[in-house]
């Protein structure tokens, strides 16, 4: 889905791009889909059928000077009032508590709700390591050469088409699709802590492993190419 997107360097640029109809779809939190459908901007927000939800977070620091007014705070936004303000049409927020939805506006979703089967099963701890690695590895695997990778990615998807009766085609084209989406970390690794640690910071990761990567994903991409072009009628 990266590989064929337009890249967008704001959070909020998503949901413009089809508020302005410059997009039929786009990738987004859901709170700025619903704050721009609550006011009334001419779009959806559609959850796929396994999703997740983050309710917002709140915290006193320790260092806190006025712990009393802090804790008030804290207090009256996890009340149901507070709760219920979350979901107002500027911040669309979904609230901890089941019982704010008693009044939820028309169309938001209550996770409560939801059968189990469709919330994912999230490891917040491997989560919180991850987002370093996930961002060198998008980084190279979908920003580096994005537009040669798109195009790329358009020719496997008209091949698929073109093949779609032959069976020969079509497993060169499921090894082709196989190499395009190619990313160097298995699934093993990027769940152990260890290895998760070692790019914690981007300015200490090994240059050389970011090169044997790149170079590892810049072959695969060829590989695909050429079978994709392996199909192309002889001159």
């Amino acid at each position: 889905m990266a590989g064929e997107a337009t890249l967008l360097d704001s959070g909020f640029a998503p949901t413009a791009s089809v508020r302005e109809g410059k997009a039929a779809l786009a990738l987004t939190i859901d709170f700025i889909a619903e704050i721009a459908r609550a006011n009334g901007a001419p779009v959806e927000m559609i959850y796929p059928e396994r999703t997740a939800f983050l309710p917002a977070h709140v915290a006193m620091t320790a260092s806190a000077k006025h712990v009393e007014g802090a804790q008030a705070f804290i207090d009256f936004l996890l009340s149901k009032d507070g709760q219920q303000l979350m979901m107002e049409r500027d911040s669309r927020r979904h609230p901890a508590r089941p019982d704010a939805y008693q009044n939820a506006p028309e169309g938001f979703v209550n996770p409560f709700a939801l059968p189990a089967s469709t919330i994912l099963d999230y490891d917040a701890e491997i989560g919180r390591r991850r987002p370093p690695l996930v961002t060198l590895l998008f980084d190279l695997a979908i920003v580096e050469g994005h537009a040669d990778d798109a195009e790329l990615w358009r020719k496997i998807h008209d091949a698929e088409k073109k093949f779609a009766a032959d069976a020969k085609a079509v497993a060169v084209i499921g090894e082709a699709k196989k190499l395009a989406a190619f990313v160097p970390v298995s699934e093993t690794d990027s769940r152990a802590a260890a290895f998760l640690e070692r790019f914690a910071r981007r300015d200490a990761v090994d240059p050389q492993q970011i090169a044997q990567w790149r170079d590892q994903i810049t072959s695969a991409r060829r590989q695909a190419r050429d079978l994709v072009k392996s199909l192309e009628p002889a001159p």
